[in-house]
């Protein structure tokens, strides 16, 4: 019997393996030039962008000498801009911002698909952990779960920004302040998102009996014996909170993303002797904002925020 050879099969013709090394090649390079410039060119020039209500008392001079560090570890200039809120950024400026510094409640109002998170504030141990949202009230007035309600003339709220300050004044139905006209029937509010001193001072002053504020403001407070437990009781009103974070572009390349958190985490960490005089500088920054350097904040953990606070967060705040 003769054996008979099958027909090729329909089909692609198989590539020669020289062909095939090639366009892997062409693949690769192309992967490549997405992470690493071309050599001889200049690292495109971004914008690292601060939102602080004092930038009339702060301002660009404080915050130079953080941003020149962020930039030299990051490997691209970086130009500071220093706003006192988001709505004060032009808008077309918003294609250059590769970072912000900002209080948590100023984050989630950054769309999630142009920014995500990079890293959260720390502080000097023991108030290293993340804080609470505390309810700081009178003895004599007596605890009430939301004072912003029902007795908002008398309510202080650390500040508009911080979802320490008034996150949980903020969620949708507890914003006594809309449809009223009266400054009486609005809770004031503090000026400083990144200190609620003021407004404790206010409270121990008499001028009210209820302050939501920064648990960490508020034990300091109380541990300098500013704020007699005979006169004064604390209740924490949330879970731990972000507090000032760091958000990154997702215009920046992944290992821009990656070079910014790592330098950011690293702030503060050396031993003395190892510390430079350009990091020194950029702690000098931070402990004017009563800060110590920065831990990782991945992203799902602030989805988990995101989550409680964000509906509605965007509306009229005081």
């Amino acid at each position: 019997m003769t054996a008979v050879t099958p027909p090729p099969r329909p089909g692609r013709a198989r590539l020669p393996r020289s062909t095939v090394l090639a366009g892997a090649a062409v693949v690769l390079l192309a992967a490549s030039a997405l992470w690493w410039p071309p050599r001889g060119s200049a690292p495109v020039e971004g914008l690292f962008l601060v939102i602080d209500p004092l930038v009339a008392v702060r301002g660009d001079q404080l915050y130079a000498p953080l941003s020149a560090w962020l930039a030299d570890g990051v490997g691209r200039p970086l130009r500071l801009l220093v706003a006192r809120r988001v709505a004060d950024v032009p808008a077309r400026a918003w294609q250059d911002v590769g970072l912000v510094l900002c209080p948590d409640g100023v984050a989630l109002g950054l769309r999630p698909e142009d920014f995500t998170t990079v890293a959260a504030a720390r502080r000097q141990a023991p108030q290293n952990l993340r804080p609470r949202s505390v309810l700081v009230y009178r003895l004599a007035a007596g605890f009430v779960p939301a004072p912003w309600i029902t007795a908002p003339a008398r309510t202080i709220l650390g500040d508009s920004l911080s979802l320490a300050g008034c996150g949980v004044a903020c969620r949708p139905g507890e914003r006594p302040w809309r449809g009223r006209s009266s400054r009486q029937q609005v809770p004031m509010v503090g000026a400083d998102p990144y200190d609620h001193g003021p407004v404790l001072q206010a409270l121990a002053l008499g001028c009210f009996d209820y302050a939501l504020v920064r648990e960490w403001t508020a034990r300091r407070w109380s541990v300098a014996g500013l704020l007699d437990p005979a006169a004064w009781g604390m209740a924490p009103v949330s879970a731990p909170l972000p507090d000032v974070v760091v958000m990154v572009s997702r215009r920046w390349p992944a290992a821009d993303r990656v070079r910014a958190g790592e330098r950011l985490v690293s702030v503060g960490r050396r031993q003395e002797a190892g510390t430079s005089a350009p990091e020194v500088s950029a702690l000098s920054v931070l402990e004017r904002l009563g800060l110590a350097g920065f831990n990782p904040l991945l992203e799902p953990d602030f989805e988990l925020t995101r989550r409680q606070f964000a509906p509605g967060w965007s509306e009229d705040r005081p």
